[in-house]
C-alpha cells in the first residue's frame, strides 16, 4: 500500500503485515535517492539500528522511530524489462 510521496521526491511510504521476527520491519520507505535521504535522516537525529547494506533487492538501512518500530529506507535495484531489447 503506497500512502503518499514526501514534498515531490520520489520517496513512498509502503506498509506491510508485521512479521513473525521481531527484528524484521513492517514499514518501508521507497527512494529515488538513498544516500541523499540516508544523509537528511542522521542531520534530522534519525537512529539507524542497521547501516546501509547492498542487498541483491537494492540499497537498505533500518531505521527505528520514536516508538520503538523498526523502518527500511529502501532504494530498489532498476529491474529491467525482459521485453525490451
Amino acid at each position: 500500500m503506497i500512502l503518499g510521496n514526501m514534498r515531490g521526491m520520489k520517496t513512498d511510504l509502503r506498509l506491510a503485515l508485521t512479521p513473525v521476527d521481531p527484528l524484521c520491519s513492517s514499514f518501508f520507505f521507497y527512494t529515488d535517492d538513498f544516500w541523499r535521504d540516508y544523509k537528511l535522516y542522521n542531520e534530522r537525529g534519525i537512529v539507524f539500528v542497521r547501516p546501509p547494506k547492498d542487498e541483491s533487492f537494492g540499497m537498505v538501512a533500518v531505521f527505528k522511530d520514536l516508538y520503538g518500530n523498526l523502518w527500511d529506507l529502501v532504494k530498489p535495484k532498476q529491474i529491467e524489462n525482459a521485453t525490451d531489447n
